[in-house]
C-alpha cells in the first residue's frame, strides 16, 4: 500500500525552541487547483511550464498525465484527476509519477460507490527498468511490471494507491511475482493474493480509502 504523502521538512531551531514542521503542498495543488473553465486549466499548465494530456475522461471527470515541458525522455511528473465543479473544474486527485520514465497504460477510469461512500478509481499498468538483489549482495538489472490502483475522493487532491499485481523479470523470466486482487467494502479496500512480492507490491491487508 502506498499513500500519497505530502513532503515535509523538520526544522530545528535553538535547543530550547520547539520543532517546526513545514508542510509543502504539491506544486500542482498550489498552482492549478481550480479554474472557471477547462481552457483556463490548460492556461495554468502552460504558465507553470507543464504539459497536461487527457488520457481518459468520463462525464464530469478527466484523467491527465502531467509532464514538465522540459522533459526530454517522457518523464512523468504526476497523474491528475480533475472533476467538474459547477461551470468550472477542480483538482480531485493526484498520484505522483516520480519523474520516472516508464511505459504506462490506463486500464480503467470510473466512478465508484462503496456503501454510502463515493469517489473515483483509476488503474495503471506500468513497465520500467529496475534492479533486484537475489542473493542479498549483488544486484541484477531487471524489468518491473506492475498494476497500481488509485482511489480518490474527487473533493481534494489526496488519493490512496494499492499495487495488487507486480512482477520483476530478469532476462525475460519472472524472479519475483505477486498476483492479487482488490475488493471494496464500505470505505475500505482489501488486497488479497499469493506469490513472492517485489517491494513495490502491496501486502495483503485491509486499508482505508479516501472515498467520501
Amino acid at each position: 500500500m502506498r499513500w500519497i504523502v505530502l513532503g515535509f521538512a523538520l526544522v530545528l531551531a535553538a535547543p530550547d525552541a520547539a520543532a517546526k514542521i513545514v508542510i509543502m503542498e504539491p506544486p500542482l495543488a498550489l498552482a492549478c487547483a481550480t479554474a472557471t473553465s477547462w481552457p483556463l486549466v490548460e492556461d495554468c499548465f502552460e504558465q507553470h511550464r507543464l504539459r497536461g494530456t487527457i488520457v481518459r475522461q468520463i462525464e464530469g471527470a478527466k484523467l491527465l498525465e502531467i509532464e514538465s515541458v522540459e522533459a526530454t525522455h517522457g518523464e512523468l511528473e504526476t497523474w491528475a484527476l480533475y472533476v467538474a465543479n459547477g461551470p468550472g473544474w477542480k483538482l480531485g486527485g493526484l498520484v505522483d509519477g516520480g519523474s520516472y520514465v516508464a511505459d504506462a497504460e490506463v486500464l480503467r477510469f470510473e466512478r465508484i460507490t462503496a456503501g454510502s461512500h463515493h469517489g473515483y478509481r483509476f488503474d495503471l499498468a506500468t513497465t520500467q527498468q529496475s534492479a533486484v538483489s537475489l542473493d542479498q549482495g549483488s544486484t541484477q538489472s531487471s524489468v518491473l511490471r506492475q498494476t497500481e490502483a488509485a482511489f480518490c475522493s474527487g473533493t481534494s487532491y489526496h488519493c490512496i494507491t494499492a499495487v495488487p499485481r507486480c512482477e520483476q523479470l530478469v532476462f525475460g523470466q519472472a524472479v519475483l511475482a505477486f498476483e492479487g486482487s482488490i475488493e471494496i467494502a464500505n470505505n475500505h479496500i482489501q488486497v488479497t493474493g499469493a506469490g513472492t512480492q517485489p517491494q513495490s507490491c502491496s501486502a495483503p491487508a485491509t486499508y482505508a480509502t479516501q472515498l467520501q
